[in-house]
Order: structure tokens, then sequence, then C-alpha cells
């Protein structure tokens, strides 16, 4: 590991301060998980042809929910093929040691973190999660994970009377909605922690962004509030070009055009022997 970046670790492990990392869509590429927000695939249903960019609003489930599903479960069974890696692996085992000193914002929505049994309270989806759904009407924003028997849907063939009939709201029985956050959507704190997230921004010393994609606006703000605490530093990790980097060479920090499953497992085993 880079002798400046070991230094700056253990430096901030070792004072007791707070550690956040931001996981981006490339380290679910490294996983074999496409790109969600970034899909340059079209989607055929009823003969038509959809782009990823408006399958991913309000506007078409609001008028046509059976498409939108059904893209989403398709991409749902993308994911479920994806297997947690190297980042996940080291995350989980490091939130475990480090407890509340350690907290994992994750740009992806393929759920790969929760397999990893990585601890709930460390872990915040403000995307959503592809794997869990909830009532469209917002009768309550309690999550339903979505069926096991609709997992596995890879056909782009409309979904039948049953298939729908499953993706009813257990509360109130009215159609659920993918639990993902869409582009004509904003940010909340029952359903993305919106105003959790910035709080423990605010909260934490040092910040390291790994395989961030760009397209998320919040994790783009997790890393401004971070540079409001001028003792705070940002780490980036990431080989491909990214705003972040710019920003943590300005503020102090260190960019690496390094794969994150390479440095940031490093990192963490680095922060937890320096935190005892």
């Amino acid at each position: 590991m880079d002798a400046e970046l070991c230094r700056l670790i253990e430096s901030f492990a070792g004072s007791g301060g707070n550690l956040l990392v931001v996981t981006g869509e490339g380290v679910s590429e490294e996983c074999g998980v496409a790109s969600f927000r970034a899909d340059p695939r079209p989607f055929i249903y009823r003969g038509k042809s959809y782009e990823a960019r408006e399958l991913m609003t309000w506007a078409l489930f609001d008028q046509a929910p059976d498409v939108v599903w059904a893209w989403h479960l398709l991409r749902l069974a993308e994911a479920r093929r994806g297997q947690p890696g190297l980042v996940h692996q080291a995350a989980a085992r490091a939130a475990e040691t480090l407890g509340p000193r350690l907290k994992v914002i994750t740009e992806c929505v393929d759920g790969l973190h929760r397999r990893c049994q990585h601890p709930a309270a460390g872990l915040f989806e403000p995307q959503g999660n592809l794997f869990f759904m909830h009532c469209a009407a917002g009768c309550t924003p309690a999550l339903h994970p979505v069926p096991e028997a609709l997992q596995g849907r890879t056909a782009q063939q409309p979904l039948t009377a049953d298939e729908l009939a499953l993706l009813r709201c257990p509360a109130c029985g009215g159609l659920t909605r993918p639990h993902i956050l869409w582009r004509d959507e904003s940010y909340d704190e029952p359903l993305h922690s919106v105003n959790s997230i910035l709080e423990t921004a605010r909260r934490s010393e040092l910040l390291v962004m790994a395989g961030f994609s760009g397209h998320t606006n919040l994790a783009n703000k997790v890393a401004w509030e971070i540079t409001h605490n001028h003792r705070a530093r940002i780490v980036d990790i990431n080989p491909e070009p990214n705003p972040v980097a710019a920003l943590a060479r300005r503020t102090g920090g260190l960019a690496f055009n390094t794969p994150p499953s390479v440095l940031l497992p490093q990192v963490l085993e680095t922060f937890v022997a320096a935190a005892g």
C-alpha cells in the first residue's frame, strides 16, 4: 500500500475518527453486475422498445406499471447471478469489528452488501434495492421482499395475471413498486435515509469513495459535506475518471487510479488494525 495512504489511515484510526465508505457501481461491475443507471440495452415489451432512462421513472410506472416491473425483475435476476466480491467481504468483516465507527453507503441496488451479512445498522442503501418493493400508494414505508417466484424471471414477455397478483401490497392490497429511487423522484428519510446519511457524513473524519460512478446526487453531496470539516480527508479509489478524485486532491486527500477490489480491502484492514 502507498506509504502516504497508510499513514493517513493509521492517523485517523488511531485518533478515534469515524470512517465512512461509499461503494459505487464500479464495485458491482467487478462482481459481474452491469451498471444499473447507465444500462445501454433496449428493453422490448409488447413490441415496443424502452430505454433505461424512461424505465427508471415514476412517470412511466404511473402509465404502465407492468412494463417497469418487468424490466426491474430482469435486472433483479442479473443482480442475483452476481456474487459478493472482495470489497463486500472486507466491508462486512470491518463492520463487525469497528461497530459504529464504520458506516457504508452504497449507490448500488444489487443487494451484494446484504448478501455478505453486512450489519444492517452500518449500511445505507439510498438508491434502493432490487430485492425489495413497497406500496406504490405509500400506505406504509415498510419494505417487502420481492416474491421468490419472481426473482429469477429473465423473460421480456408480459407479466401474467398470476405474477401481477404477487406484486400486491400485503398491507392494503394495492400495487407495489420496486424499491428504487427513480430519476424523477427525490430522496426522503423514511425510504432513503437522506437525513441520516448527511448527519453521518458530518460526523465522519475519513471518507473513502470506491468505484463511484458519479451517477447519484447524494453520494456527490456526501463528498462535499465531508469537506466542511477542515480536519476530514477524502480518499478516492477508482480506475475511471470521476469528480471526487479532483475534490480529494484539492482538500488534502488522495486519489488512486486503482480497482476497488485491489486497494479498499487493504484500507479497511489497515484501519481495523490501527484502531486496536
